[in-house]
């Protein structure tokens, strides 16, 4: 400040805030199935001018248009209705106000049909040999499940690979009944 002839006169300054957009970024798992929840992440987010702000996101599911409103989670569920292709995007906003976006491609593929024909054939006391007829265009493989009663106390015993069609289930206890069954699976 400057005084002088009864008056003070004042320095003035301006000041620009530079605010830097929000890096967006945005993970998706794979692959996604239909009517299973998928989750979007955009946690990898990077804010430059503020590492510890709280930002907001909000998401676009399938590129028709915001589904959310912004809010405080970078990371959502959502569940596709139908196998196809959709860009997911995210938004990201910082407290003042500056956005980055993200898209990422999700390929929602139906789900596996059922194996069928599972036979299991007693070759030893203590083996059983498996096969079964592949359904499936778009397993990962198959999951073979073991109990010693018809209904329940099934347990996992094996994974074998894509359109693999045969299994050897040994080590079994002799004169021991077992049941099997099969499930496709997408990793």
């Amino acid at each position: 400040a400057v005084e002088g002839a009864g008056r003070m006169e004042c320095d003035r300054h301006a000041y620009q805030v530079l605010n830097t957009a929000p890096q967006a970024a945005l993970i998706l798992p794979a692959p996604a199935i239909v009517g299973t929840p998928v989750t979007l992440d955009a946690s990898g987010t990077k804010d430059s001018d503020d590492q510890g702000a709280t930002l907001a996101a909000r998401w676009d599911f399938d590129g028709g248009g915001w589904d959310t409103p912004f809010a405080r989670d970078l990371v959502t569920t959502h569940t596709y209705p139908s196998p196809g292709s959709y860009t997911a995007t995210v938004e990201v906003r910082d407290p003042m106000g500056a956005t980055g976006t993200a898209q990422a491609q999700v390929t929602v593929q139906g789900v596996p049909a059922a194996p069928a024909g599972l036979v299991a054939t007693r070759v030893s006391a203590t083996a059983f040999d498996l096969v079964w007829t592949d359904n499936a265009s778009n397993e990962d493989g198959f999951k073979i499940e073991r109990s010693t009663t018809s209904g329940s106390g099934f347990t996992q015993i094996a994974t074998v690979g894509v359109n693999v069609t045969s299994y050897s289930a040994t080590g079994l206890t002799a004169a021991t009944s077992y049941y099997f069954r099969l499930f496709s699976r997408i990793c």
